[in-house]
């Protein structure tokens, strides 16, 4: 438990429940560490369904780029066999959300 990050803990055992055995000396004393115990797995819990979130966002990016990468190709390719002769002519294109009128 100390490696974790939870410092007086005298044991643990684990079974169908948690036992723990404190060093507070007082109720008192015990009962906040169990709070602040309490805290970190809330704590632990909130960083892990960030983590989950951010994995969809990052997954959603993925998806994106992909196809994004995809229409560039397509573009590039379109533009290499039919509307520029690449020997005379540079050519560049961006890829945009707006129509032909801005919109």
């Amino acid at each position: 438990m100390k490696d974790l990050g939870f410092s007086g803990v005298r044991g643990v055992r684990v079974g169908k429940m948690i036992e723990m055995t404190l060093d507070g000396t007082t109720e008192e004393t015990a009962n906040a560490r169990v709070e602040a115990a309490d805290a970190r797995v809330e704590a632990a819990a909130k960083v892990e369904a960030a983590d989950a979130r951010l994995e969809a966002v990052n997954a959603g990016l993925e998806t994106a780029n992909a196809g994004l990468e995809a229409v560039n190709a397509k573009v590039r390719d379109m533009c290499e066999r039919v509307l520029v002769n690449t020997v005379i002519e540079d050519y560049h294109f961006v890829i945009s959300s707006d129509g032909p009128d801005g919109k």
